[in-house]
């Protein structure tokens, strides 16, 4: 009687279901990462989507191939990892037709190289670490093979997901991936040598991130920086996934567009309640507190930005007791709150990031709708007003927005453009109170 047991490793149905979780965890994670280190890709995720597939695609093609591409695995991520360190692919776009949130830089690559580039070196990734999954599938029965399969590729998502909204580093996604992987690899002792090597080479890079203040939250790679004006330090910038985007400094220093809503009505008596969508780190909410608004609802998706904002914000707005925070969704809280506003102001909500993988939709597209307006303006106060002011690049894009807001208000908004700056700032009022004042 044969009493010799296969090791755990060994046996193909953990060996599916461990890979299953690791193709999974790693798809979403190279996805993430990607974006977040080439903006010009944080806005094509799916094109990254589509590459994973590919690979996974064609590593269940490749059982038979005689080449074994599943011990290469480490050695592809690590080369991937320094090509996009060593090549700064975040090119600057020039579209006529469609609006990029970016900084100009130098171009290290063409254009046309950045996707065709991610895009094989992704599939190829893919590919390596896919080519046992098909044997596998084929060793159990069908049934419970699928079921394994299916298992295995939820946990993946559900421990990524929970990886993310604990605000883990990238280098722990490498961990855990090129982890997984070195349990399940059956290469010779050379082989493994070199796939330890790269796997630490891939988590040395990638903790890079975690010397000076980068902070990974559920939605972006952030990184403070000290803000400098005339060689003297006013506060701290902010950049999301490598693109300046807000900035911590004293409401004086705050650039005049974001004050001109209250001098608008700076005659009348300060606004008693004000609900400000895009909060971010607490810039706007200084500029309002600065011209008397006696409290504030201020809403922000991102809870790390919110929390530098009230750690590090000069002006400490959210530790003022007329200031209540609340991380959500701006959409979701317009329709949930039943309260009333002297003011509603979207400020400058530049979410950079793709509602889904499997759009080009942005999270603040949601808030740029008829049918949001509308609620807004069912959360006015008889005599309140919407204020819409945001860097808009293009005119087209504020001539846009004033025929919604006049669709939804039956009123023709007040458009406020400063053509002469950079970027296009703008802003946007309208309501019973814009009204009155005019």
């Amino acid at each position: 009687m044969n009493t010799e047991q296969t090791p755990a490793l060994e046996t193909p149905a953990l060996r599916l279901f461990l890979l299953s979780f690791v193709i999974l965890f790693f798809e979403l994670a190279v996805i993430r990462w990607t974006a977040a280190n080439v903006y010009y890709v944080g806005y094509f995720t799916n094109f990254v989507l589509l590459a994973c597939m590919l690979g996974i695609g064609l590593g269940c093609m490749g059982a038979k191939w005689k080449t074994d591409l599943f011990r290469c695995f480490p050695m592809a991520v690590f080369a991937y990892i320094i090509l996009i360190y060593v090549f700064d692919f975040n090119i600057s776009l020039d579209l006529s037709d469609q609006i990029h949130f970016q900084e100009k830089r130098a171009s290290t690559v063409p254009i046309w190289m950045v996707l065709p580039l991610v895009f094989l070196f992704v599939a190829g990734i893919l590919t390596s670490l896919s080519q046992p999954l098909s044997q596998l599938l084929q060793s159990l029965p069908p049934l419970r093979a699928y079921t394994l399969n299916i298992l295995g590729s939820l946990a993946g998502i559900a421990a990524y997901t929970l990886s993310s909204f604990a605000r883990l580093p990238a280098m722990f996604w490498f961990a855990a991936s090129l982890g997984i992987f070195l349990l399940l690899s059956r290469a010779g002792k050379r082989w493994k040598q070199w796939q330890v090597v790269c796997t630490l080479g891939c988590l040395a890079i990638s903790g890079a991130d975690l010397v000076g203040e980068i902070y990974w939250s559920p939605y972006y790679k952030i990184r403070l920086f000290p803000y400098r004006e005339r060689g003297e330090i006013l506060g701290a910038g902010i950049t999301v996934n490598g693109i300046g985007h807000q900035n911590m400094i004293p409401p004086d220093d705050m650039e005049k567009f974001y004050h001109a809503p209250y001098w608008a009505f700076a005659d009348e008596k300060p606004f008693e309640d004000v609900l400000m969508i895009g909060a971010g780190s607490g810039g706007d909410i200084a500029v309002g507190l600065s011209h008397g608004v006696k409290h504030f609802d201020a809403v922000e998706i991102d809870p790390v930005i919110a929390g530098l904002g009230v750690r590090r914000h000069p002006a400490a707005p959210y530790q003022d007791p007329r200031v209540d925070l609340h991380i959500n969704d701006g959409r979701a809280f317009l329709q949930r709150t039943q309260k009333k506003y002297d003011m509603v102001a979207f400020g400058l909500p530049d979410s950079l990031t793709l509602a889904s993988a499997y759009s080009s939709l942005r999270l603040e597209n949601y808030l740029f709708t008829i049918e949001c307006f509308r609620t807004v303006r069912s959360r006015l106060k008889k005599d309140g007003v919407f204020v819409l002011y945001n860097y808009y690049r293009e005119e087209w894009y504020i001539q846009k927005l004033a025929k919604m807001l006049e669709e939804a208000f039956n009123e023709k908004p007040l458009v406020i453009m400063f053509k002469r700056y950079e970027n296009l700032p703008g802003i946007l009022m309208v309501g019973p109170k814009e009204v009155g004042h005019n």
